[in-house]
């Protein structure tokens, strides 16, 4: 047995807004990238850790994490130094002794909203 429900119709230009939200201010995501000079280095050595985030977030620090089970870990930080561009950079050299994934890590601020670069595997041999 089938029910049929019927349901009155309206034209769009019938519609009138019934309530109205305030305006709402949303946060923009930053854009990190980042890359290292080798993804095999031999234990001890130092690997350089560079990148950039857009917009331009000149003078503030990125987190470099590696990741510890299921949560990453800060292992060092970086400071944003400019360019010409709307595009802040970042280097740092540091020694790694064992495998691992890393990930680079701009934090919110009062103007843009957490930033996370893609993971990369780093395999010490």
């Amino acid at each position: 047995h089938r029910d049929l429900h019927s349901f009155p119709t309206r034209r769009s230009s019938d519609l009138k807004p019934t309530a109205t939200s305030t305006a709402q201010i949303v946060q923009v995501r930053t854009r990190v990238s980042f890359r290292v000079n080798t993804s095999t280095p031999k234990a001890g050595t130092m690997v350089k850790f560079s990148g950039s985030v857009t917009p331009a977030r000149n003078g503030a620090l990125v987190l470099i994490q590696r990741r510890s089970g299921t949560t990453f870990v800060t292992v060092s930080t970086a400071r944003l130094t400019a360019t010409a561009t709307n595009t802040s950079v970042y280097r740092k050299s540091l020694r790694v002794n064992k495998s691992g994934v890393y990930r680079v890590v701009k934090s919110h601020d009062s103007q843009y909203a957490l930033g996370v670069s893609r993971a990369l595997r780093i395999t010490v041999h």
